[in-house]
């Protein structure tokens, strides 16, 4: 087997542990759920930071949405993403053609779970706008997911 295959194996490998670890978060803890996911938002965006990795960036958020969708595109692991404004705070993730949702949406069904390209743009939306965001589930297709950011009431 390629080394190309064996990279994308263990990459749905660690994909599929982000689920598994959000849905025993979730089960075992209801309410501190969401406390704990804003604490690893945190430190997300303060290992981003540190390593200077150039999805973060920008002059404002829409901006910094461009520069991440860019690279998501970029990087061969989706076909297509974008980020549509709704209303004055609030803004809706696309992804169109995952290479994991082929795999693993039809087989999980996925339900109350964000998508791992959510949770990276919640992580640029809680610094650019310097408000919490709502933790909102993606809603899961057979060829990517949609989800909802905007912030915490």
């Amino acid at each position: 087997m390629d080394e190309k295959k064996e990279t994308s194996k263990i990459e749905l490998l660690s994909h599929l542990l982000l689920f598994a670890y959000q849905k025993t978060l979730r089960n075992l803890c209801v309410l501190p759920y969401t406390y704990l996911t804003h604490l690893v938002l945190e430190s997300m965006k303060k290992i981003s930071e540190e390593a200077k990795i150039s999805f973060i960036k920008g002059k404002n958020l829409e901006e910094a949405f461009e520069n991440y969708i860019s690279m998501l595109k970029k990087s061969g692991l989706v076909e297509n993403a974008q980020v549509e404004k709704l209303d004055l705070d609030g803004y809706r993730l696309h992804i169109d053609g995952c290479i994991y949702a082929k795999h693993i949406h039809p087989i999980l069904n996925p339900k109350d779970l964000t998508c791992r390209f959510a949770f990276m743009a919640m992580m640029i939306y809680e610094k650019f706008s310097g408000k919490k965001v709502k933790l909102t589930d993606s809603e899961f297709t057979e060829k990517g997911t949609t989800t909802i950011i905007e912030p915490a009431e």
